[in-house]
């Protein structure tokens, strides 16, 4: 590693530190020389020290390395080899979701997504959103009781409860006099206003940017389907270690026991579960599943993000012990990485 030739020490308490670095690494065979950017930043505080660091036009992602500091104020051992800076985004990412976006399955930035496809689709082109594709996608943004009662209301709109519809659309500032007549077209006024009209600024902001890509809505729809964190996707990233034929019983059992895991939990845990294994919650790589015959205390599963790896001890005894061992690390959200 070179010298420092430049360091940015922003001296607060929230803030990151960042060295401008000259660095030797490996790309294939050949040695070239590239300016990076190491950011140390603190677990927790993620969200914070990225837009800074951002906002301060100091880095950018194609040339950043990310070390990560703990809340003891002891540097975590991983070296960035591209996994910490997956695990930071996807911590970044969740606390955004969080605190700058509203809806529940489909997200909208709110202005002081999952972001919806149709809110992506009009940052490209705003011509080829159709009706259809803008209810079916805040059927996505509301909650599922009242996706259900919008559903309800198309199909037999005097059996939903009025009193119920009303105050649904009132939460929209509607002011329509509602009737049997007039709901389809009102929920379709409201589908376009809640992803469209009303984060219009953040539309027009991301199509400055998008317009000077390649990213066609092509693109977008692909990404959409092939990144969802869906049972299928998952079980498409997992592979084994050794040839099947080569495994013990109790591997095989094993590994019966992460595919049935995968197809039972939500898409929150399953998210949780690619993070561990690759440092991304999105299902970005392959995952090679080997094992180990720890057991007792000792007995844990390990995730390597930089190999994608995931260890799993065969000594589980039956498939409830398996699950509650593993939803106790995925649950505790903050891994530390250790390995250099």
């Amino acid at each position: 590693m070179g010298l420092i030739n430049e360091k940015y020490d922003l001296n607060l308490e929230t803030r990151a530190e960042f060295d401008y670095l000259k660095t030797d690494f490996l790309e294939g065979r050949n040695v070239v020389e590239q300016d990076t950017f190491v950011l140390r930043i603190h677990r927790g505080k993620v969200f914070e020290e990225f837009l800074e660091a951002f906002k301060e036009n100091i880095v950018v992602i194609d040339n950043i390395k990310i070390v990560m500091i703990l809340p003891n104020g002891e540097i975590e051992q991983g070296e960035d080899m591209g996994e910490v800076l997956r695990d930071s985004l996807a911590e970044f990412w969740t606390t955004f979701y969080d605190r700058c976006t509203t809806g529940t399955t489909f997200k909208i930035p709110y202005i002081r997504h999952d972001f919806a496809p149709v809110f992506i689709k009009s940052c490209i082109d705003n011509s080829a959103i159709v009706d259809e594709e803008l209810v079916e996608n805040f059927l996505n943004y509301i909650s599922d009781s009242d996706s259900k009662m919008v559903k309800d209301s198309f199909i037999d709109c005097e059996n939903v409860d009025s009193d119920e519809i009303l105050e649904f659309v009132s939460g929209y500032d509607s002011k329509w006099n509602l009737t049997k007549d007039n709901i389809k077209q009102l929920i379709r006024d409201i589908a376009h206003k809640e992803p469209i009209q009303k984060p219009s600024f953040v539309i027009k902001c991301f199509h400055q940017i998008i317009s000077k890509s390649s990213i066609t809505l092509e693109v977008i729809q692909n990404l959409y389907t092939d990144l969802q964190p869906s049972v299928k996707n998952c079980l498409k990233q997992i592979i084994l270690q050794k040839k099947e034929e080569n495994l013990i019983i109790e591997e095989i059992q094993t590994f019966s026991y992460l595919k049935k895991y995968i197809k039972e939990s939500d898409s929150k845990t399953r998210q949780a579960l690619l993070r561990f294994c690759t440092g991304s919650d999105l299902p970005v790589g392959k995952i090679t599943v080997d094992f180990n015959a720890s057991s007792g205390h000792s007995r844990t599963p390990i995730g390597h993000t930089w190999s994608g790896i995931l260890e799993l001890p065969f000594t589980y005894e039956n498939f409830p012990t398996f699950r509650s061992e593993l939803n106790n690390i995925l649950n505790s959200n903050i891994w530390v990485m250790n390995v250099i």
